[in-house]
């Protein structure tokens, strides 16, 4: 073989080396491995339902129009509490707004009638001759307590005491989906005198707010999904 022959077949054997070494940097075995997990959070939901169950209260809570009420008269609403969400619910509370007051003073009529008597009134005046009584119990009223009394003034500035708690569970669990039973009475006072002849509220609200238990520290392979659905005061 001539050296101008060896030498040309040199260079080549040498390429090739450089060949195979750079294609080894990309024949390692590789494989690659992911998990992943969805992250979801409950929902705390509250409804008002009818006492039979079979209906949501979606607006006024009184189906009675409250109106034309003398002194001594009662009206009581009986409706459920009810778990609709997915998360235990530790408290429910309730607090009572009025607006839109208008003062029977007003009335040109009645105030020719009534003379002196027909004194301006405020709307704290009015408020505080409405009495509410709020009670609550289980569905078979076991455990019928009163929850709170008071004047439709204070109910404006206070919340109650939970409405769940003289109730079996002392809570609404969202497994199995609970519900109470809560009766809220309205007494016009009977000792109101003329002054509030012809006074009115536009509207009276009643605010429920339902509050979750605290946050717990989970082990993974813990059921968190059906420890926080049936979650009460007792575990």
């Amino acid at each position: 073989m001539s050296l101008k022959k060896a030498l040309g077949m040199g260079v080549a054997s040498a390429a090739l080396g450089i060949s195979l070494i750079g294609g080894g940097t990309f024949a390692a075995f590789t494989d690659t491995e992911t998990v992943s997990n969805s992250y979801a959070a409950g929902t705390l939901n509250l409804e008002l339902k009818t006492i039979d169950n079979r209906g949501t209260i979606a607006s006024n809570l009184f189906t009675s129009t409250l109106a034309n009420f003398k002194p001594g008269d009662t009206i009581t609403k009986t409706f459920l509490v009810a778990n609709a969400g997915t998360l235990s619910i530790k408290d429910v509370k309730v607090q009572a707004k009025y607006e839109g007051y208008l003062d029977g003073s007003k009335n040109g009529d009645l105030e020719g009638k009534l003379g002196a008597s027909a004194a301006e009134n405020s709307a704290a005046d009015f408020a505080s001759q409405i009495k509410v009584e709020i009670t609550s119990s289980d569905v078979n009223d076991r455990h019928l307590q009163p929850v709170w009394s008071g004047t439709l003034e204070d109910l404006q500035k206070l919340w109650t005491d939970d409405l769940t708690k003289n109730t079996d569970n002392n809570s609404l669990p969202a497994i199995p989906a609970d519900r109470d039973k809560v009766r809220i009475k309205l007494t016009f006072d009977e000792q109101a005198g003329n002054t509030f002849q012809g006074d009115k509220f536009e509207n009276i609200k009643f605010q429920f707010y339902a509050t979750q238990f605290s946050g717990k520290n989970f082990n993974d392979g813990d059921n968190v999904s059906e420890f926080n659905a049936r979650q009460t005061e007792s575990n």
